[in-house]
């Protein structure tokens, strides 16, 4: 997975070497992995589950609307270089 996980955060972000990519707890939904570069947190890449979840998209839209009634009370979305909250990978995961 740690290739992935690369992949993905460059869709969101250019990736430095003194960067690293962790997993958090493992989840009952998501795999959920900590972006960091030193001990400073730069973001939490999730990959849904499909299985749980057939339509990402749907989930990620919802977010989006929720978002700005929540504020400061969740994460902030972080969006691809291309504008998406989201990137799929080559095998078609979230």
């Amino acid at each position: 997975m740690d290739g992935v996980c690369w992949q993905v955060w460059r869709e969101f972000s250019r990736a430095h070497a003194s960067q690293v990519i962790r997993p958090l707890v493992r989840g009952h939904i998501h795999e959920s992995y900590e972006v960091a570069s030193g001990h400073v947190p730069l973001a939490v890449l999730q990959k849904i589950s499909r299985r749980v979840f057939p339509r990402p998209e749907a989930l990620i839209a919802n977010a989006g609307i929720i978002e700005p009634f929540l504020g400061d009370r969740v994460a902030t979305r972080i969006f691809t270089r291309d504008g998406r909250p989201y990137c799929v990978d080559a095998d078609g995961e979230y």
